[in-house]
């Protein structure tokens, strides 16, 4: 079932909530890019993006426990976020163990789903 928008224009809701989101996001990264104009090539990730996409997945996956792959994306800001919440680990090398550890992070919520590499 598709719910539309009051406006009548025919657009699901989500669609118009992704639509607003994806706005405010590129907005904050504008900002960001150019209060510190970082040296390019670059990658800026938006941790509001990152709070509300866990939420959404949280929300669909009530009963899961939610690994986040570190190598997927190990900087720390991003790790710290996750740490927030609810989210397990799920880690592959040394170095990813050693950023986890040193934010503080609980080693009951690591996952070694490779063999640790040297």
């Amino acid at each position: 079932m598709v719910t539309h928008s009051a406006a009548g224009d025919g657009a699901p809701w989500a669609e118009v909530a992704q639509s607003a989101d994806h706005a405010a996001m590129l907005a904050r990264i504008d900002q960001f890019l150019v209060q510190h104009a970082p040296p390019t090539p670059c990658v800026v990730v938006d941790l509001a993006t990152v709070r509300q996409r866990y939420q959404e997945m949280r929300a669909l996956l009530p009963e899961a426990r939610i690994y986040y792959a570190v190598k997927a994306n190990p900087v720390a800001p991003v790790i710290a976020t996750l740490a927030g919440r609810d989210t397990a680990f799920d880690l592959a090398t040394d170095g990813e163990s050693a950023r986890c550890h040193g934010l503080g992070i609980d080693p009951q919520r690591f996952c070694f789903g490779n063999t640790i590499k040297r």
